[in-house]
């Protein structure tokens, strides 16, 4: 499962008319975040003020330029309309935040129109973050327009906040944030062997498409998309954990989970890291 995102403020706010160049980044930023949503690459968060930003859109005075319908348009779909990336909180999520920081506003935000606004969501959202995320990692970075249109990733402006998010574009989100979501595997099937036959049974649950019978040796062969495929020998019973983080490339689940679905038959559920309590 994926980290999640927040827009910065350039592409949030159109509150106030901005130059062809900004429209270009946040149309072509907006066109990017739908491919990755269509991906399961990244998950969009949102928090009440936030969203009256992108409610704030202006029309006023400014004719009826494509571009600024197609940005309208994408942040409708994307940032207004419910769909299964994006991840909307309300002022009871916030209401344990009782200290924070404005956030640091990117380099190239204009300090007109609601910016402060974003910088007040984000710092909540920040001290939010910062109660379920351990050993000063993120799962949610800010969307750097810039990076995201092709240009060079931007830089806040001076500012002394000991912690903020990282910017990023598409290359930096695998290298900067970390799963949003934890995985709720029960103490009980963590202490479990995976027998021969759990493997053999529930292979479909880790997404393999078939097992494949011995053919002159011990091995069953569970087979993957793309060509992939895990040996099962029947005379190493259980299976040991060695043999099992094989299947970590293979299938991207991580050993605990593998472990769950190989028995159980069902892979566990996910729960977003800031719904934990």
């Amino acid at each position: 499962m994926p980290p999640l995102i927040c827009a910065s403020p350039t592409v949030l706010d159109q509150s106030f008319p901005r130059d062809r160049d900004q429209l270009r980044a946040v149309a072509i930023t907006l066109g990017e975040i739908q491919q990755q949503l269509k991906n399961n690459e990244i998950h969009l968060v949102l928090s009440e003020g936030l969203r009256e930003l992108v409610q704030e859109f202006d029309w006023r005075n400014r004719g009826n330029d494509p571009l600024l319908r197609e940005i309208y348009n994408l942040l409708n779909q994307w940032f207004l309309k419910k769909h299964g990336g994006l991840i909307e909180l309300t002022e009871a999520d916030f209401s344990g935040v009782n200290r924070y920081q404005p956030h640091p506003i990117p380099i190239g935000c204009y300090n007109i129109g609601l910016v402060e606004i974003w910088a007040d969501e984000v710092g909540k959202l920040l001290s939010l973050h910062d109660k379920c995320c351990p050993n000063n990692s993120y799962f949610i970075g800010i969307a750097c327009e810039q990076a995201y249109s092709g240009s060079t990733l931007q830089q806040y402006c001076t500012h002394n906040n000991p912690r903020y998010f990282p910017l990023v574009g598409p290359g930096e989100i695998p290298q900067r944030l970390v799963d949003a979501y934890v995985w709720i595997v029960q103490s009980s099937v963590r202490r479990k062997n995976v027998s021969v036959n759990n493997a053999i049974k529930n292979h479909k649950a880790i997404g393999a498409i078939r097992i494949e019978p011995p053919s002159g040796s011990s091995h069953y062969t569970m087979k993957f998309k793309k060509g992939r495929s895990w040996p099962v020998d029947i005379n190493i019973d259980p299976i040991p954990d060695d043999f099992l983080t094989e299947l970590v490339t293979i299938t991207g689940y991580p050993l605990p989970v593998l472990r769950a679905a190989l028995i159980t038959g069902d892979v566990p559920t996910k729960i977003l890291r800031l719904r934990i309590t």
